[in-house]
């Protein structure tokens, strides 16, 4: 008999950490569990995001500050990119009642070793350091507004985090490459990656935040890099891509392919031509045909905090390379290459 886990999505809150637990299925699946994943209701409680008009032929934002659309992108990423890749998933569609979401939301699963949730898989991958602070994110929380129920929900936190989650399963941070279901396997996806792929040429990702324009970011604070922003590893991350840039366009040995929406001005920064995945609805695909595209055509990805690194970090046929810090870099791809000269980058690549 198979051995059972589950985990169960209803208590996580924005998409990008959820899709922490990604990095831990593959380790799942080589010791032999059956994972039952429970879904959330996502479309309840979270404003629209960005969504195309294809009639129009534009973009509308949202209510939501942030880019993902809660009526389109988890369904899509869980259903079309992680169940095709893992064949050991039994998905369990999310019940909308209130019973559950209150059992999700306020009841950790205290004496159960083989449920995870995202206090689980988020705390997995965080180095020491990022344990405190997010631990500091509930202690400031309960502070800045204090009442019972935020004392609740701390009690239940606390003791969750620091006593019964270390009796939890703990999987193993492992690459692996994605699949698309067959509906989503079109003679488009395939005539994109035969177009777009040349033979000897390495292809290199930015998806890298960069908009001060504000096309798609909303938020002030974040318009380079993210939320964790130092000016001086951003101007270190420029550097590094100016050397190979220029490489790219003396050798044409490597190309750039631009990823993400909010990685606008990068366009007016690279000399070289790229290949350009950053508005993938105007070609005509969704999220997760646009993450296998960058999966297939890429060798390397070159990343900062972010939703997206969250994702393509999981590809294990990529070198991955990550500015600012690693918390959404998944555990396995994880490096200090970023901290060499690009010709090193190239000589891994087989580059000279």
């Amino acid at each position: 008999m198979k051995r059972k886990i589950t985990i169960d999505l209803r208590s996580s809150g924005l998409l990008g950490p959820t899709c922490k637990f990604f990095e831990f299925l593959m380790d799942l699946k080589i010791r032999g569990y059956s994972v039952r994943l429970i879904d959330k209701k996502w479309d309840n409680g979270f404003d629209n995001g960005v969504t195309y008009d294809s009639v129009k032929k534009k973009y509308i934002k949202g209510e939501s500050k942030y880019l993902w659309d809660p009526a389109i992108h988890p369904n899509d990423l869980f259903k079309n990119l992680i169940l095709p890749t893992f064949d050991n998933i039994e998905y369990i569609s999310p019940k909308n009642n209130f019973h559950s979401r209150f059992l999700a939301k306020y009841i950790p699963p205290y004496l159960f070793p083989r449920r995870l949730i995202d206090i689980d898989f988020v705390s997995l991958s965080m180095e020491q350091a990022e344990l405190v602070k997010y631990h500091q994110q509930f202690l400031d929380n309960l502070f800045k507004n204090g009442k019972i129920k935020h004392y609740i929900s701390y009690f239940l936190f606390i003791t969750y985090f620091k006593v019964f989650r270390k009796f939890k399963i703990v999987p193993l941070s492992r690459g692996f490459s994605y699949k698309l279901s067959n509906k989503k396997m079109t003679r488009d996806v395939a005539d994109f990656i035969s177009q777009n792929k040349k033979e000897g040429v390495k292809y290199i990702l930015i998806s890298v935040l960069w908009d001060e324009s504000m096309k798609f970011e909303k938020q002030a604070d974040r318009l380079k890099g993210g939320p964790d922003f130092s000016e001086l590893e951003f101007s270190k991350l420029k550097k590094y891509i100016q050397e190979l840039d220029e490489f790219a366009l003396t050798t044409g040995k490597i190309k750039f392919v631009l990823a993400s929406k909010k990685a606008v001005d990068w366009e007016n920064f690279l000399r070289s031509d790229f290949v350009d995945l950053r508005n993938f609805e105007e070609l005509g695909f969704s999220l997760s045909q646009s993450i296998y595209l960058a999966q297939e055509i890429c060798d390397v990805s070159l990343n900062w905090p972010s939703t997206y690194s969250i994702w393509i970090t999981n590809c294990s046929k990529m070198i991955h390379l990550t500015w600012m810090d690693n918390k959404d870099t998944a555990v396995w791809a994880r490096n200090k290459i970023h901290e060499k000269s690009p010709k090193y980058l190239l000589s891994i690549l087989g580059i000279e």
